[in-house]
């Protein structure tokens, strides 16, 4: 499991919640989000919780899918941006589906190429 923070005190919080809570199989990188350094097609699933109105949306978007897998998911948990921006930001990248939602909580899967 990865746990991606562009902020370096989060990244050490997060480090130490897993080192507390025994978790071994926890890497946490300091990383931006649009230049992860993950292989391509690697993930299962990429969440992201109440940031991504923080985010390069665009890029951020092509970095998950190129890391995620054909039939990984891309789950947003997103509560600040209006849901017609949002999904309008997401449709516009031309890479997602929405396959899911649930409350504000999104899920979508990678296009399928060619």
């Amino acid at each position: 499991m990865h746990a991606l923070d562009i902020h370096p005190l989060h990244t050490a919080i997060v480090a130490a919640r897993a080192t507390i809570g025994g978790h071994k199989n926890v890497s946490v990188m300091h990383a931006d989000c649009c230049a992860t350094q993950l292989a391509d097609k690697a993930i299962d699933l990429i969440f992201i919780n109440d940031a991504f109105h923080e985010f390069d949306k665009i890029g951020c978007l092509k970095e998950a899918a190129r890391i995620l897998k054909a039939d990984g998911i891309l789950a947003i948990d997103e509560h600040e941006m209006k849901e017609a921006k949002f999904l309008g930001i997401i449709e516009s990248a031309k890479l997602f589906t929405l396959v899911e939602k649930e409350k504000r909580l999104y899920k979508f899967r990678p296009l399928r190429e060619g």
